[in-house]
């Protein structure tokens, strides 16, 4: 990725409507599978991986000692700026000992080896542990965004579902989200969202990964919205939307059931 991305990212990431609103969403998801913010448990051990520039970690921390992985050092010095010094190139991170819960946000669908990452993240975690995830949704909502970002798949509820239990994994709760805007995604796709690569160009790719990271005057109402899904996903699972969270579990015995 253009070292200019990370920067940008950093610069927005605490106020970028999308940020903002997956970080109220994730929130609910923690407090129903966690202790309450205010009472974090500093025993609790959280793993995020692919923790970019550290735009979760602030969220994590309130629910326990939060270390990070990633795959660029660039996006792990970013992190330290923030004050996280528990940061890691992902390539030979060895767990000094199990986690209580791991979290991807959005970074299973760019994984091509989706089985063998699953079963890497079991080894990182207790017999009890948590996961959890968030991903994109539904496959024909496919766009040059997928492309330039280097996404390998969006999913279903019942494709997330199947690859999770076949991992050793036992759902907890699986909601769709970004609810209020999947009919304007939908749009977008179906009038021509869907367009095909610049043929690697890099600074035209970059220039299209950064124009939706504008911060412009309809940023504040697309971030009232967007969290407001928060209440509702404390009270039940959203029917569809542009992405799916995911609480899951280890399968105490994965061929025999939890």
């Amino acid at each position: 990725m253009d070292p200019s991305l990370y920067h940008r990212f950093f610069e927005v990431e605490d106020q970028h409507w999308w940020f903002v609103g997956r970080r109220a969403v994730v929130e609910a998801l923690l407090t129903g599978a966690l202790r309450p913010p205010g009472s974090a448990d500093a025993t609790r051990r959280i793993l995020d991986i692919g923790c970019g520039t550290g735009g979760m970690m602030p969220l994590l921390s309130r629910f326990g000692t939060v270390t990070g992985i990633d795959s660029e050092p660039l996006a792990l010095d970013y992190c330290r700026r923030r004050g996280f010094r528990d940061v890691h190139l992902q390539e030979g991170f060895t767990a000094p000992a199990p986690y209580d819960l791991v979290t991807l946000f959005d970074v299973l669908e760019h994984v091509p080896d989706e089985a063998g990452f699953l079963e890497w993240i079991r080894g990182l975690l207790r017999h009890d542990g948590r996961l959890i995830l968030t991903v994109p949704a539904f496959p024909f909502l496919w766009s040059r965004h997928d492309e330039l970002n280097h996404h390998q798949r969006r999913y279903r509820r019942v494709t997330l579902e199947a690859s999770l239990q076949r991992g050793g994994f036992v759902i907890d709760r699986m909601t769709y989200f970004n609810f209020w805007l999947f009919p304007a995604a939908v749009a977008t796709r179906l009038l021509g969202g869907r367009k095909a690569g610049t043929g690697g160009d890099p600074a035209r790719d970059a220039e299209d990964i950064l124009k939706p990271l504008q911060i412009g005057p309809l940023n504040g109402p697309l971030t009232s919205v967007f969290a407001s899904e928060q209440a509702l996903i404390r009270r039940f699972d959203l029917p569809f939307g542009v992405s799916l969270g995911v609480v899951a579990r280890l399968i105490k015995n994965p061929k025999q059931g939890d």
